[in-house]
């Protein structure tokens, strides 16, 4: 598959998500590293915010932002990811596009 990185930016409201998808080359894993941003609020990053990747079946994996709203996955290649962000008020799903991704 493709091992160009991807730099993706999201927005609802005031909250923007960065996510950059890269290939790790001579591999079939990836790794996905992103921050959570609140335009609405003094210093912006969003801390402890959980933060799922699912695959197309099930969860792939769980972590949480840290103090500047960094999260980081590495996993095993596939499409139809999708990220799921748990904030106080409100949750965000974000599709993630398969460009350049597996076949899995």
């Amino acid at each position: 598959f493709d091992t160009v990185p991807q730099q993706l930016m999201y927005q609802c409201s005031g909250v923007f998500i960065d996510v950059r998808l890269e290939p790790r080359a001579a591999s079939n894993s990836m790794v996905l590293t992103g921050q959570v941003v609140d335009s609405r609020k003094a210093g912006g990053a969003l801390s402890a915010i959980p933060v799922f990747l699912f695959g197309k079946r099930d969860t792939l994996s769980e972590t949480a932002t840290n103090q500047h709203g960094e999260f980081h996955f590495s996993f095993q290649a596939e499409r139809h990811l999708r990220l799921l962000f748990e904030m106080q008020d409100t949750s965000l799903l974000v599709v993630l596009p398969d460009a350049g991704i597996g076949t899995a």
